[in-house]
This record gives structure tokens, sequence and C-alpha cells, in this order.
């Protein structure tokens, strides 16, 4: 069998409100023929039994980093978890810090671990997309979002480099910088996962995004379809409204 080149994107939630995603969550990326498995985020506490070559987190928020410890990893040595920079106020379960010296015995550059002994590689973002990771499968920018102004907050751009498709995960957002919405613009996506928290924030200055502004900025990106996802309780009632833009337990799209 001749592998295709898709990877199978998929959400991972522990509970689900009405048949909606809920806000403990993950966004896999798989290609079971080469071995290759990715996370956007990490609030789960029970990952499948996958090893995985990298983690993308969004932000800092408890309910996006805390089950970072529990992820299997493919390998200590190769594998990444990719992180906007960190917040004195914030920290990652485990995190250490390991310092090297150099023969001569000036002191290197200090490197960030998990206890699990996997890297960290930390990016700066402001108010510019970057390039954050690449391997043979993928290519990751980190976007920019408005959410938290207590620290740094991102989405992920992510091309699957065989098919030259393209998927956006929005993080936890309520509102996109005009740097990274010219950049969405620059591309064709094929799906597009948006974290809905709210129905009506109501001018709650919650931070987080509404159905009126999510459906704004699907009307402005144009993706080719797109998933709605992370959402609380207060949903009861409206659940309609976007049920068939969330996605079912187990469903998986490829690009």
């Amino acid at each position: 069998m001749v592998s295709d080149n898709t990877l199978e994107t998929r959400v991972l939630c522990e509970k689900r409100h009405g048949g909606l995603v809920g806000r403990k969550l993950s966004i896999e990326l798989s290609d079971s023929e080469h071995k290759l498995n990715y996370l956007v985020d990490a609030g789960l506490r029970d990952y499948p039994c996958r090893a995985y070559n990298a983690v993308f987190l969004t932000h800092h928020h408890k309910d996006h980093i805390r089950g970072l410890n529990r992820i299997p990893f493919q390998d200590t040595l190769t594998s990444h978890v990719i992180s906007p920079m960190l917040n004195s106020k914030f920290s990652l379960p485990g995190l250490r810090i390991n310092t090297r010296k150099s023969r001569g015995g000036i002191r290197a550059r200090e490197h960030l671990y998990l206890s699990s002994g996997v890297y960290l590689d930390i990016f700066n973002i402001s108010k510019c997309p970057v390039p954050v990771y690449e391997d043979a499968m993928i290519e990751v920018w980190g976007l920019p979002v408005n959410h938290d102004p207590q620290f740094q907050c991102v989405s992920y751009l992510i091309r699957n480099r065989w098919t030259n498709r393209i998927i956006w995960v929005s993080g936890d957002l309520y509102k996109l910088p005009k740097s990274s919405l010219e950049f969405l613009l620059r591309h064709d996506i094929a799906l597009a996962i948006l974290e809905l928290t709210y129905f009506n924030n109501n001018g709650s200055g919650d931070y987080h995004l509404d159905l009126a502004a999510a459906s704004s900025i699907i009307s402005v990106i144009k993706p080719k379809a797109y998933w709605f996802v992370h959402f609380s309780g207060k949903w009861k009632g409206f659940e309609h409204l976007i049920k068939k833009n969330v996605p079912k337990p187990r469903q998986v799209y490829k690009f």
C-alpha cells in the first residue's frame, strides 16, 4: 500500500457539553504510515498510545498545558515542545533548567527541558508571524493572537509539505491582529479549527471568541472547512446553531 502522505487531524477531548467539544482538549495530527504524530496544546490527562514528535503550545493557561508531563514522546533527544515566550507569572509543569559548560569552563546558554527530558523550544513573537518548526512532514508558523494580555499567545498555521495543504489552529483568542489576518489571507486554508468558548460575550471583556467574532473571522479567511471546539457550559440551549461545524467523536480530517 502506497502512502498518500496525508495527515489525519482529530480532536481529542475529555468531556462534551450536549455533544460539543469541551475545554479540556488537544488537536492531534498523525501519519501512521511514517509514524509521525503531533499535538497542538496539552489539555488532556491521558493520550492515545502514540509517540509524539512535537507538541505546540498556544499559551500557558492551565487547561492548555495540564497534560504536558503525561504525553508519550517519540524520542527525548529529537522530540520538541514548541512554546511562545514564558512569563515569570506562569510556568510549565516539570520545567527544569540544564546548564552546560564548554571545555574552557565558559557557561553555555541555558537549556529548558521538561521532566521527561524533552527539549523546550521557546520562540518570541510580537507583531508578526514567525516560522517555529519544520521537519520532513510539516512546516509550522506561529501567528500572534489577542487573548490574555499577561503573556504571549499564538495560533498555528501548519502546512503538510507533501500535499501542500494547510490547516490553521486558532487557540484561545478574541481578536486577530492585522499581521496575522493578512498572513492567513495569503494562504489557501483547508481546515480552520477555532476555539469558540461562548455564544455571546456581551462585551464582558473575557478575551474569548463568541459566535459573532468567530463567524466574522471565517467569512474573511474563507477556509474550505472549519471546526468549532473548546465550548463552555454556557452554550447550553444554543448547540443547534453550530452543531454542523462541531467535530464528532473520532471524526478525522485529512490534509
